[in-house]
Order: C-alpha cells, then sequence, then structure tokens
C-alpha cells in the first residue's frame, strides 16, 4: 500500500486574474505564467507535507485569501478532496505534537 502524505491546493477558476496572482506571489515566487497555467489544471497551486506546519499555515492563508478574491478551490490530503477545517485541525494536530515533544515553545504559537 502506497501512502501520498502531501496536502495540496487547487485554484479551478477564479473571477479576476490580477488579485489571484498578487495573493499568490505572496507566497510563492511563480510567474504570472506558471499561475495561469495552473488554474484551472490538475497541478497544486501549492503543496506541502502533511507534517510540514508552516506550509500547512500557509495553504490555510492562501485558501482564506483565494476565497475572498473569488476563487474556486479543492484542498487535497494525499489523493483525496478534504476541506479547509481538516487542513486546519491537521496543523493544529502537527503543532500540539511539537509542543508535547518540546520542540516548539508555546510563544511560537
Amino acid at each position: 500500500m502506497q501512502f501520498n502524505d502531501t496536502v495540496g491546493l487547487r485554484i479551478n477558476k477564479v473571477a479576476s486574474l490580477a488579485p489571484v496572482v498578487k495573493i499568490v506571489r505572496k507566497y510563492s515566487n511563480v510567474s504570472i505564467g506558471e499561475i495561469q497555467k495552473k488554474i484551472g489544471s490538475d497541478e497544486f497551486m501549492f503543496s506541502c507535507e502533511c507534517t510540514d506546519e508552516k506550509g500547512l499555515g500557509k495553504i490555510i492563508r492562501l485558501y482564506n485569501e483565494l476565497s475572498k478574491a473569488g476563487a474556486d478551490m479543492e484542498v487535497y490530503d494525499g489523493d483525496k478532496k478534504s476541506t479547509i477545517e481538516l487542513i486546519k485541525n491537521m496543523k493544529g494536530s502537527v503543532t500540539e505534537t511539537r509542543l508535547s515533544f518540546g520542540d516548539l515553545e508555546e510563544d511560537e504559537i
């Protein structure tokens, strides 16, 4: 059995390209052409490992900002569609685990 531990964000369509480009480029240094190519494709606009606390946080922030800009998106946990709520819970679990093992100071939260 093969497990896919990637979490990803796909953009299906956008109301207007300009605000989406501005938002995506805050989080990743990709070209406008690359952003256009990924919109509506099977490619993730952004992805990370399921244990990457910072990456999960970036996906959550991107999702929230792009939603406000009118983007239609999907989030994936592995090969399955997921919800942003589950991704938030996943990030919370990673944070709690790091706290319990002493890898994270409470003021970093």
